[in-house]
């Protein structure tokens, strides 16, 4: 591959750019293609492959070993047609780490990777879609993600007295039914939005009543007004409920990643470009993932599109036994390579694709 200017970002990710050796054409342009990179925290129940993860504790359950495989398998046609793009026209590569726990698409744009950046693009593969079929609306495709943590302090004691105590854990249950409260009562029935509470740890043993409860989730939602609502109003619920029950609420809200939007323009080249190289019955239509995905900071910053594309296998994503279907690649490839035909007005050499 005829790739230069590798460069380190964000501690283990990389930044790489290709341009064009034709002729300029007036009109400088590079558009950048990200593929995250990083694994989980988990463990692999793939015992019988033998490409299954060597490290315990990290395994590769969400196929981003498979995103950075499609894309430089696109990238290596690209590459190899250089001398039909224009020399003011490139490609910039974006390896990015830690989009698991939301701070690498952040900590990549500190740093600089897209400067000078025109647009840019990304994927993710989908178990639910069949192999090879392409999913890219032109507004929101997955939701933002808030992660909170609810400490209630109150007056813990003797079980036998609990009139001489304040109640965490009686507090701390009020306030999870009273945020399942706020979404189906407060929030317009068309605004989809998800607030979960996953965790409640308190107390250590059955006649001592705790000074504390801790309560953790996240929040969801495809609309930055919702989810501005939803983080207000869930500080305000909580507060006042352990307020209610002569306890204190501290709450703590992190951001995690913003609703990834697609915009109209670019999301309506990604289908085109699909539909040029694979066909139009793969493109497909479903429900906007209230999952989430850091690549949403990108498209703050520069306008650009987010796109599914299917693997149609059983296994869910963060499954244990999650495998990515290496069929997808291909498929993926075209996708990247129709997609700079589109972009950078030029016909490459498509012969190289299987």
């Amino acid at each position: 591959m005829n790739i230069n200017n590798v460069k380190e970002c964000a501690g283990t990710g990389l930044v790489a750019d290709i341009q064009g050796t034709a002729p300029p054409s007036g009109t400088p342009l590079t558009i950048a293609y990200r593929a995250d990179t990083d694994a989980l925290y988990m463990e692999e129940a793939n015992h019988h492959l033998e490409y299954r993860s060597q490290n315990p504790g990290a395994a590769h359950m969400c196929g981003h070993d498979g995103h950075m495989a499609c894309l430089l398998a696109g990238i290596d046609v690209i590459s190899r047609s250089l001398d039909r793009i224009p020399s003011d026209k490139g490609i910039r590569i974006l390896f990015q780490p830690a989009e698991e726990i939301g701070s690498g698409a952040k900590k990549m744009i500190e740093e600089g990777c897209l400067e000078g950046v025109d647009e840019v693009y990304g994927m993710h593969n989908i178990p639910t879609l069949p192999l090879g079929a392409l999913y890219c609306p032109n507004n929101a495709i997955m939701a933002s993600m808030d992660v909170f943590e609810i400490t209630v302090h109150g007056k813990g004691g003797h079980g036998a007295y609990p009139y001489r105590n304040t109640d965490v854990v009686l507090a701390g249950s009020s306030i999870v039914t009273a945020l399942h409260a706020i979404i189906p009562l407060e929030i317009n029935c068309h605004d989809a939005a998800v607030l979960t509470v996953c965790t409640f740890d308190s107390g250590t043993t059955a006649n001592v009543m705790p000074d504390t409860a801790l309560l953790k989730g996240s929040i969801r939602a495809f609309d930055p007004e919702v989810r501005a609502l939803l983080n207000r109003r869930m500080i305000e619920v909580a507060e006042l409920t352990a307020k209610r029950h002569r306890c204190e609420a501290k709450i703590i809200i992190h951001d995690r990643a913003p609703p990834l939007i697609n915009h109209h323009r670019n999301a309506t080249l990604v289908r085109e470009a699909a539909e040029k190289m694979l066909g139009a019955d793969m493109i497909h239509n479903m429900q906007p993932s209230s999952a989430s995905e850091d690549f949403g900071c990108f498209l703050l910053q520069k306008p650009g599109a987010f796109f599914f594309m299917g693997t149609e296998v059983s296994e869910i994503l963060h499954s244990s036994s999650y495998n990515f279907n290496d069929a997808l690649i291909p498929y993926a490839a075209k996708v990247w390579v129709g997609l700079t035909e589109e972009l950078l007005k030029v016909e490459l050499d498509k012969s190289l694709l299987s």
